[in-house]
């Protein structure tokens, strides 16, 4: 299957994986692009939007979920950079209703740190969300973040935020700054760098330029793989992921969903868009001439914040979290280098800097899949841009 774009010879391995996926069927339509010392050296995508229907094009923008996060996190640290906020505030020094409830298991001592870091133990769909509409009312939610009593010992461990995590962030944005999520990104980062469609919240005008959702395919779901406690619709685990219920690829195909401020999953962007952004963090907070970040907010934001080895409560396997990002190392999507920091999203689609390798990468796709941290499609992708680096 032909692919469209730019790429160079000396990532013809990257081309050339990227079209026998796209044979296979692994991908409906999938965008790849890559920034190394602070120039773009790939932007180049194939495949369709809808199967047998109009081609993915340049201006093709996926929802990314999860991936959203590094770009929400990427807005909270600009703030610290402002001096708006410190990462180790009290959450209800700007937030004072934050603790409305659950003070008396320690709610009050949740710090900025602990909810970048997934280890506010706040991480659970509240009761009352019952139905995805829900989750589009803004000022709801965060009211249900009030509501929420803390599941452990907060600091003692991270389980990972799923869906709370915008939330939860995104309303500190917007008490520091004045601003909503969407509208911060787009007025201090997306503007400055001239990042091309990324964005939390589409404007409607921008309808038509993104990609449909599809269904993992059959077969492609955890079956007898999941684990335990995913049958189990009491334990974290369920109440984290599983709820509400619902058909969650074709609630984010509509409108309202597109349109709501989803800062942990609901982000829709360009592959290129996403590269230029982490391009920027890679090159220390400066792009071209725009400094948004100091490397000493930088340093900070990623330190490694999990014990090594650590399960995390919500998924059941270690994670090495940074401040609102993982880490790069064996295994994940964002890189084999353990400076290299990012986020990947359900679905397969991921970003990330290895300032290391001084690199912003981007995959971004719309056939899902239900394989944790990108998946094989994904992780032989990030391999093949390394490779291709290495070879030259």
């Amino acid at each position: 299957m032909p692919i469209h774009g730019t790429l160079p010879p000396r990532f013809s391995a990257l081309g050339e994986l990227l079209a026998k996926q796209l044979e296979e069927g692994r991908h409906l339509g999938a965008a790849v692009a890559v920034y190394e010392r602070g120039e773009p050296v790939v932007d180049c995508w194939g495949g369709a939007v809808t199967p047998g229907g109009a081609p993915w094009t340049r201006d093709t923008r996926a929802t990314v979920f999860s991936t959203t996060k590094g770009v929400t996190a990427a807005c909270l640290h600009l703030c610290v950079e402002r001096g708006l906020l410190a990462v180790d505030d009290p959450v209800v020094k700007h937030w004072p209703s934050f603790a409305r409830r659950g003070a008396d298991k320690g709610k009050d001592r949740i710090t900025v740190r602990h909810l970048l870091s997934h280890a506010s133990a706040i991480p659970q769909c509240p009761d009352a969300v019952t139905r995805f509409e829900q989750t589009a009312d803004w000022d709801f939610m965060t009211t249900q973040m009030e509501e929420l009593e803390p599941q452990w010992e907060i600091g003692k461990g991270s389980g990972y935020h799923a869906v709370n995590f915008g939330w939860l962030v995104g309303e500190l944005v917007r008490r520091v700054s004045g601003k909503s999520l969407g509208t911060f990104l787009q007025d201090e980062i997306a503007g400055p760098l001239g990042l091309d469609g990324v964005h939390v919240g589409l404007p409607e005008a921008l309808e038509p330029t993104v990609a449909p959702l599809e269904a993992p395919p059959a077969g492609h779901g955890l079956g007898a793989n999941a684990p335990p406690e995913m049958q189990q619709p009491d334990s974290l685990m369920a109440r984290t992921l599983l709820r509400p219920k619902g058909d969650l690829v074709a609630y984010m195909n509509t409108r309202l969903a597109r349109a709501a401020e989803y800062p942990a999953s609901g982000g829709i962007a360009t592959a290129r868009g996403l590269a230029r952004l982490y391009a920027a963090l890679a090159e220390g907070g400066t792009l071209h001439g725009v400094r948004l970040w100091s490397p000493a907010t930088l340093a900070r934001a990623t330190e490694l914040q999990a014990k090594e080895g650590e399960k995390d409560f919500v998924i059941g396997f270690p994670m090495r979290w940074a401040l609102g990002w993982h880490l790069g190392g064996p295994f994940t999507p964002c890189g084999p280098n353990p400076r290299s920091f990012g986020h990947a999203g359900y679905g397969g689609s991921v970003a990330f800097a290895d300032p290391d390798a001084r690199l912003g990468v981007a995959i971004v796709m719309n056939r899902m899949q239900n394989e944790l941290q990108g998946g094989f499609r994904v992780m032989f992708a990030v391999k093949a841009i390394y490779d291709s680096i290495a070879g030259s």
